[in-house]
């Protein structure tokens, strides 16, 4: 039951991944990923603008702690390169932008500080409900990872960082929130009932952030297919009329010039263009031979 979960996260976030992201990730261990991380850490000093680095600290420990546990119950391939894989594209990417690699530290530090220190092995051998729920773990650390891999991944994410992060923490608090209650379960050693009230709490608040990202897409929407959209020339014309009519008459001259008549009557008029000129306000313009008004 316990390995179903992981293998069922696993799988879906696979499925998101392109054959080339599938096979670095899978190549990809602690050891490479703490490489690449003491690189950046290099690459800031010598920018001079370090971003306090050990921000990583708590979501590394704990996740090298949380592998060991499930290697040694469950016999899953792979499972903590999909971790680790991820998280290496994610920091190189972000490090090109110094407001998003900030952002990122902080993320990985927010959701790391929720994730429990497992340093008792004993009590995931023989309750297979406390095995589930690191399988919850993986399977919000996988989704995480798959939010942000879809964010990093657009050629302008840089242009839109700071329109669109917002969006992004609030899927990091939800996180870092489901992360807080998996902690309590395997703490508190929770009965199979208080695992059960868990996961309906959980799934309450799975549902209320996919209500909120769609309300939040279909905003993103509207707002696009009313930039898109035409120019209303009838709210104009409304609008115009509107100011006209406290001047009637207004304009009127108009048609009684000799120029526009000639323009305007199909017998005589053998261009289809009138040109009239006049500066803002005057109300009045004038005719020249050339049918300008």
């Amino acid at each position: 039951m316990a390995a179903s979960v992981f293998r069922r996260a696993q799988d879906e976030f696979i499925k998101h991944l392109s054959q080339e992201e599938e096979k670095d990730f899978k190549a990809t261990d602690l050891g490479t990923l703490q490489q690449v991380i003491l690189k950046l850490q290099k690459d800031q000093q010598e920018k001079r603008g370090m971003k306090y680095m050990n921000r990583l600290d708590p979501f590394l420990k704990s996740m090298e702690k949380y592998g060991q546990v499930v290697d040694t119950f469950l016999n899953i391939s792979n499972m903590v390169a999909f971790i680790w894989g991820p998280m290496k594209f994610i920091l190189l990417t972000a490090n090109m932008y110094t407001d998003a690699f900030n952002a990122v530290l902080d993320a990985y530090q927010d959701i790391g500080e929720q994730i429990p220190l497992l340093r008792d092995f004993e009590i995931f051998a023989s309750n297979n409900h406390m095995m589930e729920a690191l399988g919850l773990i993986y399977t919000d650390i996988l989704e995480f990872h798959r939010e942000a891999l879809r964010f990093f991944r657009k050629s302008f994410w840089m242009k839109v960082f700071a329109a669109t992060w917002r969006g992004f923490e609030k899927k990091v608090k939800h996180f870092a929130g489901n992360m807080s209650r998996h902690r309590q379960l395997i703490e508190s050693r929770a009965s199979i009932m208080e695992f059960q009230e868990i996961r309906a709490i959980q799934q309450k608040a799975n549902d209320q952030l996919a209500l909120m990202q769609k309300a939040q897409d279909e905003a993103y929407r509207a707002s696009a297919k009313s930039w898109l959209s035409g120019f209303s020339n009838e709210g104009q014309q409304d609008f115009h009329r509107q100011k006209r009519s406290l001047c009637p008459g207004s304009g009127r001259w108009l048609f009684g010039n000799p120029c526009f008549q000639r323009w305007l009557d199909i017998n005589y008029c053998d261009t289809p263009l009138i040109w009239l000129t006049g500066i803002p306000g005057a109300g009045r313009s004038f005719c020249s031979r050339t049918e300008d008004i």
